[in-house]
């Protein structure tokens, strides 16, 4: 066995460091999404789970890896074709569950549907929804609740970035916006607008949000990175203060 190993290495150098070190081969792939993983303005890359992601490093004995903060879209659909690709943070809903491998949870969130309190809208179901045009990111879980509800594509309006969404809502080009409620509330902070405008109108759901590998990522190697998460998490008083750190202990009926 150490003559075949012995081998590999001479003739598959890089092939034998991926299996001795197998964290440090996976590519990890994230976005803009504040307060879980972001880039401040300075081009740092800050978050929750970003923080949350270098403390799991640190229990596999792995130093700080690369992260790449891309479009959702575009790390969305390379995590599903790159075979070492783990993405993060990505929500947990029916229509991924088969597509990844995954690790749960870096934090639980409400995705809602998000009107302006001026257009006093009341929906009493998710099918009165129906009858109104609303904005989501493309790719996101928001927009995927919607296509597994069955909504017409003529009224989910696919956006890049939540930014337009919550121009196109503000500018009566679309009735509300589907996000998650802390991400929405935050990029509204960031852009100078009073968030006391705007309301949830209806809770589509809560979902876990975790690390999302590849399909092609071993076993073990998802397994021992679990294990990792949950020591990290057992140390609830570091916990609770990555959570105010980052603002997300203000609600606590909504987070976990």
């Amino acid at each position: 066995m150490h003559l075949i190993l012995l081998l590999i290495s001479f003739i598959f150098p890089s092939y034998l460091g991926a299996i001795e070190r197998p964290f440090e081969s996976l590519t990890y792939l994230s976005e803009q999404y504040t307060p879980l993983n972001y880039l401040d303005k300075s081009g740092l890359q800050k978050g929750y789970a970003i923080e949350l992601l270098h403390q799991v490093w640190y229990e596999l004995d792995v130093p700080a890896q690369p992260i790449q903060i891309l479009p959702w879209a575009r790390a969305y659909s390379t995590a599903q074709q790159q075979q070492n690709a783990v993405l993060f943070s990505t929500a947990r809903i029916d229509s991924r569950e088969n597509i990844f491998k995954w690790v749960c949870s870096i934090i639980n969130l409400r995705i809602v549907l998000l009107g302006l309190k001026s257009d006093k809208i009341i929906i009493n179901s998710l099918a009165e929804a129906r009858e109104y045009q609303i904005a989501a990111l493309n790719q996101d879980v928001g927009e995927q609740i919607l296509i597994e509800a069955g909504f017409e594509p003529n009224k989910v309006q696919q956006v890049s970035f939540l930014d337009n969404a919550l121009k196109m809502l503000i500018q009566g080009r679309v009735d509300l916006l589907s996000s998650s409620e802390i991400n929405a509330f935050r990029k509204l902070q960031e852009m100078g607008i009073d968030p006391n405008l705007f309301e949830v109108v209806w809770v589509l759901n809560t979902y876990p949000i975790c690390f999302a590998f590849n399909l092609n990522v071993e076993e073990e190697v998802v397994t021992k990175f679990q294990q990792a998460l949950l020591k990290v998490q057992e140390n609830k008083a570091y916990i609770k203060m990555l959570k105010r750190k980052y603002g997300l202990s203000l609600n606590e009926n909504t987070l976990n």
